[in-house]
């Protein structure tokens, strides 16, 4: 989600609208599930570890 609102090209100059390419490369996953979750789902390729607690899509 913080991907497509900095991408948006809604609105008119606001910081969430910019139109610009996304800076984002990774986020700090929900703690909603285990740190195991995370790790497998990086293993089999679903996600990528970019290191530090972050994750991004492969």
């Amino acid at each position: 989600m913080t991907r497509l609102d900095d991408e948006s090209k809604l609105g008119g100059g606001r910081p969430l609208t910019s139109g610009k390419a996304s800076q984002t490369v990774g986020i700090r996953p929900p703690t909603d599930f285990g740190r195991e979750v995370w790790v497998e789902l990086a293993r089999v390729g679903r996600i990528r570890d970019m290191g530090g607690g972050f994750y991004a899509l492969p």
